[in-house]
Order: C-alpha cells, then structure tokens, then sequence
C-alpha cells in the first residue's frame, strides 16, 4: 500500500508562508509589479515548500498577485481620501507597512493568531516600519471577537479602514456574516477593503487542492459574494477586478494547463466573465434602513 504523502499545509497560518513565498517570487521578477524585500525571509524554507507541492501554481501566484496589486491601489486612494487608522484582520506575513509609502502618521494595527503575531514581531524586531504598527493577537473566528479589539484599539483613533485579505474564504458564511455585523459597531470604520471571489456556490475542489487545504479548508459559500455583505449592511464602493488589473498591469492570466488552457478554449466574454469574478472591492457602510 503506498503511503499518502503529508498535506503541505498542516493548519491555516501555514497559508500565510505560502503567501509570501508568493510576493517573493514576484519581488524577484525582472518585471516585478511590487517589490517586497521582506517577503523571502518571513516566508521561510517552509513557504517554499508549501508553494511546490501545490498544484496549478502560477495559475495561483498569478491570483495572489492581481489581488495584491488591486488592494494596494484601493488602500492608497482611500488613504489619500483620509485615513488615520487602518486595522488589518487576518494580516499573517502582509508587510505593506514597510513596503508602501505611508504616511508618518498613520497608525496601522495588525490582528491575528497570538503564534503568528510574537513570531512576526521576532522576525521583524530590526526593521523600521513607514508608520506606527501594532499587532494584536486574537482570533477573529472567536465569539467576542469584536468587542475585545475594540477594547484594544487606540481611543482616538479617527478614520479608519479596515483590510481582510485572503481571510474570508476560510470562514463559514455564518461567521463571516457575524463579522460584518460586528465590525460595522467599530467606532470610526469608513470602510472595508477585501478581495473577493464572486463565481456563485463554491463547486467542489479538484481532489489535490481538496487533500492539500484539508487542515485549512475553504468554508465560505454564497450565491453573490456583493449581495452577502449588503445583506449585512456593507455597500460596494469600488470594485477592481483581476481582468482589469491584469489588463492594466501587462500581466495576462498564465496559459498553463490545467486551468490556463480550459480558459482559454472559452469565448471571450465568458473569460472575462471568468477573470472579473475576482478582484478587490472597497466596501463602505450602508445607510440603515
């Protein structure tokens, strides 16, 4: 009997290696759309090894990339607009406060597992962030979730924009709907950046990504990514979406097979279709009724 190989991801912090191991591949492009120094050392041997044992990998980098590049321009126009606060949720390896260029005072608050928070403070102890940075450890899956990073957030802290980046997928839509509903009690919250991944029901994973994600499986389901946060009281501001990014970037989605090649066999409008069914959206609080 041969015996199954152990999955690449042993539980949901390792996708935060991954995703970095990600930017440092693209950081080391001749044609890099961004440039993340810090990327390989966060990531680690372990984000290397994760990222080749996945399958369909420039497929996924080309995903990760897109989205990047997306929030990072809606997190610039929306601080040019006037934020004093940006708290990211879920933040793992993300190292925008050291990459971007940020304001002085900005002050940007980083939440998430207390493992993963000490030992990004450890890895990153010698550097010089562009702003004020604070981490919190605390699982936003938790009940009371909210209420204990109100407890913990500057009392002054003015304008502030919230990130959650790769983190909705991996929850159910029951707590990713309590989520929304807390994070709009958030004093000062005048929007939520998130990238999104609007294509209907989840259909069922190809056997290797399902083997693979089996200790960080992909929980969030929902006929309309858009309509499932309006219902909870967040309106979609500005959308970009990957097609768009790609197009304007110069980086068109990899023809590799499996998924490149089937893409490409489409119409053109169904492979818009497609590619705009991901993206980064700014959403913004709704009116109350």
């Amino acid at each position: 009997m041969r015996l199954r190989a152990p999955a690449p991801i042993e539980n949901v912090a390792d996708t935060a290696s991954w995703v970095a191991e990600i930017r440092a591949c693209e950081s080391a492009r001749a044609d890099a759309l961004f440039r993340d120094p810090l990327a390989a050392r966060l990531a680690g041997e372990r984000g290397r090894r994760i990222a080749r044992a996945l399958p369909d990998g420039a497929a996924t980098a080309w995903g990760v990339v897109m989205r990047t590049c997306a929030i990072d321009r809606l997190l610039e126009d929306a601080l040019a607009a006037g934020i004093d606060c940006v708290v990211n949720l879920g933040a793992g390896l993300d190292t925008r406060p050291y990459r971007l260029d940020l304001p002085a005072s900005l002050h940007w608050v980083e939440v998430d597992l207390p493992p993963l928070i000490a030992a990004k403070n450890a890895q990153l102890a010698a550097e010089t962030p562009r702003c004020r940075v604070e981490r919190l450890g605390l699982d936003l899956r938790a009940p009371g979730f909210a209420a204990a990073l109100r407890a913990r957030l500057p009392p002054a802290a003015g304008a502030v924009l919230l990130i959650s980046e790769g983190v909705i997928p991996y929850l159910t839509a029951e707590r990713a709907a309590e989520l929304a509903r807390e994070l709009r009690t958030l004093p000062g919250v005048r929007c939520w950046l998130q990238d999104y991944e609007n294509a209907g029901l989840r259909r069922p994973l190809p056997r290797r990504w399902t083997e693979a994600l089996a200790a960080a499986p992909l929980l969030f389901q929902a006929p309309n990514w858009f309509e499932f946060f309006r219902e909870q009281g967040w309106r979609p501001a500005r959308v970009l979406t990957s097609g768009e990014q790609g197009a304007r970037a110069g980086r068109p989605f990899p023809w590799t097979f499996p998924r490149g090649w089937l893409l490409r066999l489409l119409p053109a409008s169904w492979r818009r279709g497609v590619l705009d069914a991901t993206g980064a959206v700014l959403l913004e609080p709704a009116a109350a009724d």
